[in-house]
């Protein structure tokens, strides 16, 4: 049975409205305007963009900055999502393998083809890691234009890059490739406000009013009572009584992971839970969310 809260991505049947934020931002897709995605950590803007780019049927890399501590990890990060893009361009492995040979030839990497598709490995002490951004991202351009195909790059926890790229090159470089009309469109994301801020908003940073700003905000109690009714019919050929799902909305205070954490649980009952019931779920799960409730 389909899983419709999962504690990961939320794609498909799985996915709650976000109606018009798709729309928006497919929108943005189709004009090739580079868009940044804010919200809390776990609000589901990742979900957000696979949800779009693959209903819109767009091939796309997702390139998470989440782990990064140093200039050359953003380097490696960005090289692993080309290598993958190169898979898009050339779904042939030995093709793809080849054609990424070709492509990091003048790149201190080793290239690779494992079970996940190809992977780029860093030779020790890359002298300009932002250079080798700007070579890579402009050879990605012209490998695109020959083969006549657009790719998105989804940039996730972007934030992180201005913490460790202080000198605000690398933004540079990247927004320089942003800029120009070319065969990659970006989108951008990030769960740290206040360090989004400093990149986007401020003026004497490269980014500053380069996108299009997408919020993304809970999800209404409408849209969610449609959903979770949804669901329980499909669970159990029945649906909450409205002080049951209340509770639901209530509890959780309609956080996207915490609404979806508790149903991920009540959802294990083999009969509608009752509105006590659902109290059990939650103070279970709240003494396992202890630290971070």
């Amino acid at each position: 049975m389909l899983n419709y809260f999962p504690l990961g991505l939320a794609l498909g049947e799985a996915f709650c409205n976000r109606i018009q934020e798709r729309k928006r931002l497919a929108a943005n897709i189709k004009n090739l305007a580079p868009t940044l995605i804010s919200s809390p950590r776990r609000f589901g803007k990742t979900s957000l963009v696979i949800e779009t780019l693959q209903q819109e049927k767009v091939d796309f890399v997702q390139i998470d900055f989440f782990s990064a501590v140093s200039i050359e990890d953003i380097l490696s990060n960005i090289l692993n999502g080309i290598g993958r893009a190169i898979t898009l361009i050339q779904p042939n492995f030995t093709k793809a393998l080849k054609l990424a040979a070709d492509f990091f030839s003048n790149i201190q990497v080793k290239v690779e083809l494992g079970a996940a598709g190809i992977s780029i490995n860093l030779n020790k002490g890359i002298s300009n890691p932002v250079l080798e951004i700007d070579n890579a991202l402009t050879k990605l351009e012209n490998l695109l234009k020959k083969y006549n195909k657009k790719v998105v790059l989804f940039f996730d926890e972007f934030q992180i890059v201005g913490q460790i790229a202080t000198k605000v090159s690398v933004e540079a470089t990247i927004r320089a490739h942003v800029q120009m009309p070319s065969n990659i469109i970006y989108i951008f994301s990030g769960s740290n406000r206040h360090l989004l801020g400093q990149i986007f908003d401020d003026r004497n940073r490269p980014f500053y009013k380069l996108c299009d700003r997408l919020v993304v905000n809970k999800i209404s109690t409408e849209h969610y009572i449609k959903f979770i009714n949804h669901a329980a019919q499909k669970k159990w050929k029945k649906q909450f009584t409205k002080s049951t799902i209340d509770k639901i909305l209530d509890l959780t205070n309609r956080h996207p992971f915490y609404v979806n954490a508790l149903c991920f649980k009540i959802w294990q009952d083999t009969k509608i839970p009752s509105l006590e019931r659902v109290e059990e779920h939650w103070h279970l799960l709240a003494e396992e969310q202890k630290p971070q409730i």
